[in-house]
């Protein structure tokens, strides 16, 4: 039994690498290394570190790992995300 639960223990610990929840969504590993951002819901208009995002929501765009800064309708900084190197950042929250 104890070799089951360590078994299990392992797993949960993978899982939970694999997959990072953060405040204004979630991050997992890319496939090839490159660092991108997927907006799953909110403003019709996005700006992203001054540029305005081409990419549809759900579909995943290639940025600058680091601080991104994200614009609602380009009315101001709305907010600052950290995107870490060769992942995939999906943003879903657009509150406080």
């Amino acid at each position: 039994m104890k070799t089951f639960n360590k078994i299990i223990f392992v797993i949960i610990v993978i899982s939970l690498q694999a997959c990072r929840e953060e405040l204004r969504g979630n991050v997992e590993k890319s496939n090839d290394g490159e660092t991108y951002l997927v907006f799953e819901n909110g403003c019709d208009s996005v700006f992203v570190n001054g540029k305005f995002w081409t990419h549809a929501k759900g579909v995943k765009g290639q940025v600058q790992s680091g601080n991104c800064e994200i614009d609602c309708n380009n009315d101001g900084i709305d907010l600052s995300i950290n995107i870490g190197e060769g992942t995939i950042f999906f943003f879903d929250y657009w509150g406080p």
